[in-house]
């Protein structure tokens, strides 16, 4: 997929599905063609790439046909001209909806701003992302959401009227599936009991 053809899937109000990308390591773009994605969501905010390492990666991604889709730290016009010299086929950095491709939801902010930290299931939480994905949508913009739940939440995100899926992030699902599969193995081998505290996800 190119940069032109996420775009006018999305003003078509068509789905499309990504992931946060964290790890800059060379053998990743490779793994994460084959997930079924349609763009990469690389966040500069909470992680800490340079601008080669960023650059980089984007032009990566680019060329294996997942259009890297970029955060910045803050609606900066010269780190969003910076980021898409570098090879973002998008900046999600501005809050004039007017002015951007698609609306995106971060669940963790929305959330506490509505006074209901982390409380996604809650019916106020929904009806605001629920709102939010109305006005994108009614304005001819992508509606999007980056979230870490389960399925069901999220074909619930996608029945609300998202069209812009951001799913997880690479190390969270690393964690995930590392701590099941070991602790399976460990379980087996009669090393820990099916009862044991599980640690706590990372969210990002």
């Amino acid at each position: 997929m190119t940069p032109a053809n996420l775009r006018q899937r999305l003003l078509a109000g068509e789905p499309v599905f990504g992931t946060l990308i964290v790890s800059p390591s060379p053998h990743w773009p490779e793994a994460v063609r084959s997930c079924g994605l349609d763009f990469v969501f690389i966040d500069t905010e909470h992680i800490a790439l340079d601008r080669a390492q960023l650059s980089w990666m984007c032009h990566t991604y680019a060329t294996l046909g997942l259009p890297p889709l970029v955060r910045i730290t803050s609606p900066d016009p010269c780190a969003a001209t910076m980021v898409l010299d570098g090879g973002a086929a998008g900046v999600a950095a501005l809050n004039a909806l007017d002015a951007i491709l698609a609306a995106l939801i971060g669940p963790n902010d929305l959330s506490c701003s509505l006074g209901l930290p982390e409380r996604y299931d809650h019916p106020e939480f929904l009806a605001a992302c629920e709102t939010i994905f109305r006005k994108a949508r009614s304005a001819r913009l992508g509606a999007g959401i980056h979230f870490w739940g389960g399925v069901d939440q999220h074909v619930r995100f996608l029945q609300l009227g998202a069209n812009l899926l951001i799913h997880s992030a690479d190390i969270t699902l690393f964690q995930k599936h590392l701590r099941t599969e070991l602790g399976a193995v460990k379980q087996a081998a009669g090393l820990i009991s099916a009862s044991s505290d599980a640690q706590s996800d990372i969210n990002i």
